[in-house]
């Protein structure tokens, strides 16, 4: 009688196990399915395409009118007819820092400040054209 109550206690804990087993699984595989979903919408939202000669670029244009190295601030103005919403500085050719700017057209100055201190940066501004475009031909490079 010990040898029977023996199995079928194993075989009942082995079914646990399966069960178990599976609902891990399941719930693992969700999470990461999630995880994926979200981090792929993010970098799509981020993505930005550099291009040259793109119709839209030929509006945008920016003009440097002062430079504060002690304290690593440019401002930049807009004198083109579409708004700018961002700005890549790309800084001694060795890191890249993407701002939020918004910059209307034909006027609008604002002051971008910097992490850290530069020699050499180099602005690239980014409009909204059905998806977001970096105007490499219409950058500024602004030097201390």
């Amino acid at each position: 009688m010990t040898k029977y109550m023996k199995r079928k206690y194993s075989k009942g804990m082995a079914m646990i196990g399966w069960v178990l087993l599976v609902a891990f699984t399941i719930s693992a595989s969700l999470l990461v399915t999630n995880w994926a979903r979200q981090r792929t919408e993010t970098m799509t939202e981020s993505t930005v395409k550099y291009v040259e000669g793109r119709l839209a670029c030929q509006s945008v244009r920016l003009a440097n009118i002062s430079t504060a190295c002690q304290t690593n601030q440019v401002t930049l103005k807009n004198i083109g007819t579409l708004n700018i919403d961002r700005m890549t500085a790309q800084i001694d050719d060795q890191r890249s820092e993407t701002k939020p700017i918004d910059l209307k057209a034909q006027g609008d100055a604002k002051t971008i400040t910097l992490d850290g201190p530069f020699n050499k940066a180099k602005f690239i501004p980014i409009i909204k054209d059905k998806e977001l475009v970096g105007c490499k031909e219409r950058s500024v490079t602004v030097y201390c």
